[in-house]
C-alpha cells in the first residue's frame, strides 16, 4: 500500500488548518502559562503600528528584537492586513511548522533509495520513511508548541530549508540554480541569527560536512580536469560556508545604541547575538536561572561559581553530561514533582511527560535502527548526527529552566525523523541494496 507525496503535503496543509482551529478554541485569549505568545502579539501589534517598540514594557522590546524577528515581522504584516494580533502570531508559526513538515517531506522524497521502491511519486505506508513524517507532522508535543507562536517553527523551518537547498546545490549542474540555492543557505543562515544565534553553528557545521562529503564523492568520481571542474563550486560553497561560520561564531562586538532604528538592529544582531558572547554570558545565564524557581525546574548548578577563570569551565564541564542527559528525558516522573511546583506545571504534567517518554523512545529508536540497519544516504545520515549532536550540546550548555528547554528540545527532532526515514535494509538481509545510479556517483548523495 502506498501514498502519494502530494496527499502527503494535503495531509500537512490540513493538521495545520486543524492546528490553528483548536488552539483557538482552547485559549483564545492566550494563556498565562505560556506567555511568550502573548508578549510576541502585543510587540507585533507595536511595530505594525509604527509605534516605539523599543520602549515596549519598559524596554522589554528593545530585547526581543532582532531576536525574535523571524516571527514578529510576518505577524506585523498580518496585523497590518487586518488579522488579529495573537491570531497573526499563532498563523506566522503554524505556518512556519507546515512548511518545515512539507520540507521534510520533499527531503525523504528525494532519497534514491526511497524512490526506488516503489515509484518516484509514491511512499510505502509501512516503512521507516513514512513513520518519520507522520512522529513529525503528528507528534502532539510540537503540534502543542510549534502552534503558540513560538521560534522552533522558525529554527526547524530554517535547518531544513538549509539542507534542501544544499541537495539541490550538489545535484544540479546548472550555474543559476547552484547560486540560488547558496543564497537560500546563507538566508537560512540569517534567519537563524534572528531566531536562535547559538543553533546558527550547528547549521553552518551539518552544511558543511554535507558538502564537504559530497566533494569527496566528486573526488573519486571524477579524474583530471574533469575532477577539478567537478570540485570547484562545491569547495567554493565549502569555502563560503567556513568563512560565514567564522564570522558568526567570533561575531562583530557591534552594539546597537538605544536609539537604533529596527534595520540598524539587524544589521548588528550578528555580533550582539555572537554564540561566543552566548558562551561569555553563561555565568548571567546561570544566576538568572537560578532565581526562577517557580516557573520550572532549574538544571544548573553554577550560579555560584565565580564570574571569570577555571573554577567556572571545571563547573561547565562537570554539569554538561547530565545537562545533555535532562534536554531529552526531562521533565518526568518521579524525578519531577510537578505537584511541588505550581498549580500550572501540576496541570500540564502529563503531557510534557508524554511528550518526555516520546522524545526518549525517538533516540532509542534511532540508536536501535543505526546498530541493525544499513542507512540509505551517508552524507545526510552525518549531517543530521551533527547537527543533534551540535545543538544538544549548545541546549545544555545555555538552557537552564525546564520550561524553557522542553520546548527547544523540539529543535532536535527533525535529525531524529531524518535519520529513521534513512533506515535501510537489515545488516543481516541477504538482499543487497540496489546499486547506485549515475547521479548517486556524481553527488554522493545516495552513498
Amino acid at each position: 500500500m502506498t501514498v502519494s507525496y502530494r496527499a502527503l503535503y494535503g495531509l500537512v496543509a490540513a493538521v495545520a488548518v486543524a492546528r490553528l482551529l483548536l488552539i483557538t478554541l482552547l485559549l483564545p485569549d492566550g494563556s498565562s502559562h505560556f506567555p511568550d505568545e502573548i508578549n510576541y502579539a502585543e510587540l507585533a501589534a507595536v511595530i505594525s503600528g509604527g509605534g516605539d517598540w523599543q520602549a515596549w514594557n519598559s524596554g522589554e522590546g528593545a530585547t526581543l528584537l532582532p531576536a525574535n524577528l523571524a516571527l514578529l515581522g510576518p505577524a506585523a504584516l498580518g496585523i497590518t492586513l487586518g488579522v488579529e494580533p495573537l491570531a497573526s502570531v499563532r498563523l506566522v508559526s503554524i505556518v512556519l511548522s507546515a512548511l518545515a513538515q512539507a520540507c521534510l517531506i520533499w527531503i525523504i522524497s528525494t532519497i534514491p533509495a526511497v524512490r526506488q521502491e516503489r515509484s518516484a511519486d509514491r511512499l510505502r505506508v509501512l516503512g521507516w520513511p513514512m513513520l518519520a513524517i507522520a512522529v513529525f507532522v503528528l507528534l502532539p508535543g510540537s503540534l502543542f508548541w510549534n502552534s503558540l507562536g513560538l521560534k522552533e517553527s522558525a529554527v526547524t523551518l530554517a535547518s531544513l530549508l538549509a539542507v534542501a537547498a544544499c541537495i539541490v546545490f550538489v545535484r544540479s549542474g546548472r550555474l543559476f540554480v547552484r547560486a540560488t540555492a547558496l543564497v537560500v543557505v546563507l538566508g537560512c543562515v540569517g534567519l537563524q541569527m534572528i531566531s536562535r544565534a547559538y543553533i546558527a553553528p550547528a547549521l553552518l557545521l551539518s552544511v558543511g560536512v554535507f558538502l564537504a562529503w559530497n566533494a569527496l564523492s566528486q573526488a573519486r568520481a571524477v579524474a583530471g580536469r574533469q575532477r577539478l571542474r567537478a570540485l570547484a563550486p562545491i569547495l567554493t560553497a565549502v569555502a563560503i560556508v567556513g568563512m560565514l561560520g567564522v564570522a558568526t561564531i567570533v561575531g562583530s562586538g557591534a552594539t546597537p545604541s538605544e536609539q537604533s532604528s529596527l534595520a540598524s538592529r539587524v544589521a548588528t544582531s550578528i555580533g550582539v547575538q555572537s554564540p561566543l558572547q552566548h558562551v561569555m554570558a553563561l555565568r548571567g545565564i546561570r544566576a538568572r536561572t537560578a532565581t526562577i524557581g517557580e516557573s520550572g525546574v532549574v538544571m544548573e548548578a553554577c550560579a555560584t561559581v565565580p564570574a571569570e577563570g577555571v573554577e567556572t569551565l571545571y563547573c561547565e564541564a562537570l554539569r554538561l553530561p547530565a545537562a545533555t542527559a535532562s534536554i531529552i528525558t526531562r521533565p518526568m516522573w518521579p524525578i519531577d514533582d510537578f505537584d511541588a511546583l505550581s498549580p500550572g506545571w501540576s496541570r500540564f504534567g502529563l503531557a510534557v511527560q508524554v511528550d518526555s517518554l516520546a522524545s526518549v523512545a525517538l533516540v532509542l529508536l534511532v540508536l536501535f535502527l543505526a546498530a541493525t540497519h544499513r542507512i540509505r544516504s551517508r552524507p545526510l545520515a552525518a549531517t543530521a548526527v551533527v547537527y543533534f549532536v551540535s545543538v544538544l550540546i549548545g541546549l545544555a550548555l545555555i538552557e537552564g529552566n525546564m520550561g524553557t528547554w522542553m520546548r527547544h528540545r523540539l529543535m532536535l527532532l527533525w535529525p531524529l525523523c531524518l535519520l529513521i526515514a534513512l533506515t535501510g535494509l537489515p545488516r543481516w538481509s541477504r538482499r543487497s541494496p540496489a546499486a547506485p545510479s549515475a547521479e548517486e556517483i556524481t553527488t554522493g548523495v545516495g552513498h
